[in-house]
């Protein structure tokens, strides 16, 4: 299938929003379908680490691609307000 690959990035105060367009994924490496562990960064074949130096809090994986809605719903959802603009009644 052709632009079949799509990066999306969203933060704490902007909505989700495509990065560029639709990539081809025809034509790439094959994905790999072994049963090894998952990799972020690199692969078992790579003998090449190259896992980011960076801490990850939120990672998930779905079945099938997310829509926009459904990112922007996930972003939202993933909010926690500032202390300042918080209250407990008791």
């Amino acid at each position: 299938a052709n632009n079949n690959v799509s990066f999306w990035s969203g933060t704490e105060v902007s909505a989700v929003s495509q990065l560029g367009t639709s990539l081809n994924l025809a034509g790439l490496a094959p994905l790999d379908l072994s049963t090894g562990h998952l990799r972020v960064g690199g692969t078992s074949r790579s003998g090449v680490d190259r896992t980011p130096d960076a801490l990850f809090d939120d990672v998930r994986i779905y079945d099938t691609a997310l829509s926009e809605s459904e990112l922007e719903g996930i972003r939202l959802g993933n909010l926690v307000p500032e202390p300042s603009s918080v209250a407990l009644l008791g």
